[in-house]
């Protein structure tokens, strides 16, 4: 991302303020004052988006519990949920010959999204179209986790043969 703009594009601090203004933190606090752009950010009502967008949001602490990979703590909700340190991703078939492993940040992870609506989870749906079976995907996205997390998660995970790692930073570091 900063290869392809660095040196053309240099932010103003008119665009900075216009990108913090919609930055996880400055919704969340003061919800109500973004309701019409949650409302159309989730094509619901502006109640009902507020209380989802909280809820999309609340993204489970990290946890370092083994060798420095930093994780997600497991977490449970209609929305956002984690399990054994990855984010859930939906529509994962019973079977399967392959895995994709994504490594990443909050791309990856899903910020302020539902389960099913990842990167992870849109993948999974279309490789069950095309080729129904053969492929998995896992999310291991971290909120807030930087590619040396990456690559000590990446050691820890348990690759077979014709599995295939995708790892995405964006910013420069990867």
């Amino acid at each position: 991302f900063d290869s392809f703009f660095g040196s053309r594009y240099f932010p103003t601090s008119e665009d900075i303020a216009k990108r913090s203004e919609f930055s996880q933190m400055a919704i969340r606090s003061n919800t109500s004052s973004k309701g019409s752009f949650l409302s159309g950010m989730f094509d619901l009502a502006e109640e009902e988006a507020q209380e989802r967008f909280l809820a999309v949001s609340a993204i489970p602490p990290v946890a370092d519990p083994f060798c420095g990979a930093a994780r997600h703590r497991d977490t449970s909700s209609p929305f956002l949920n984690v399990v054994d340190g990855d984010r859930l991703t939906t529509d994962v078939p019973e079977t399967w010959r392959r895995s994709i492993h994504l490594f990443g940040g909050c791309t990856f992870f899903g910020y302020a999204i539902e389960d099913s609506n990842t990167v992870a989870s849109c993948l999974q749906r279309r490789l069950n179209a095309d080729f129904p079976g053969v492929w998995r995907v896992v999310n291991h996205g971290i909120w807030g986790g930087n590619f040396e997390h990456c690559h000590k998660r990446i050691s820890d995970i348990a690759l077979r043969e014709g599995d295939v790692v995708v790892v995405s930073y964006a910013m420069g570091n990867m």
